[in-house]
């Protein structure tokens, strides 16, 4: 299970949200047959999911690439997630 910490309301985290100049990943959405990406942050998206710990700081793909891809889920929750 995935536990995710709500942050939305903070200044801190509102100055963040689609901040592409300082963001240091790159989140990949594909569903229904199109493409999202929303620009992201690895300390922010490591505090909230363990999920996207484990891939940021493991050796996995991701880690390297600097990009998550994130298939069949609707852009919408991602967007909310990031917020």
């Amino acid at each position: 299970m995935c536990e995710l910490r709500n942050f939305y309301g903070n200044a801190a985290g509102t100055r963040l949200f689609f901040n592409e100049r300082d963001s240091d990943v790159s989140i990949r959405v594909e569903w229904e047959g199109q493409k999202w990406q929303f620009p992201g942050h690895k300390l922010v998206l490591c505090i909230m999911s363990d999920v996207f710990r484990t891939m940021l700081e493991t050796d996995m793909i991701e880690k390297n690439s600097n990009t998550i891809t994130i298939k069949d889920c609707s852009p919408f929750a991602v967007k909310q997630f990031l917020k």
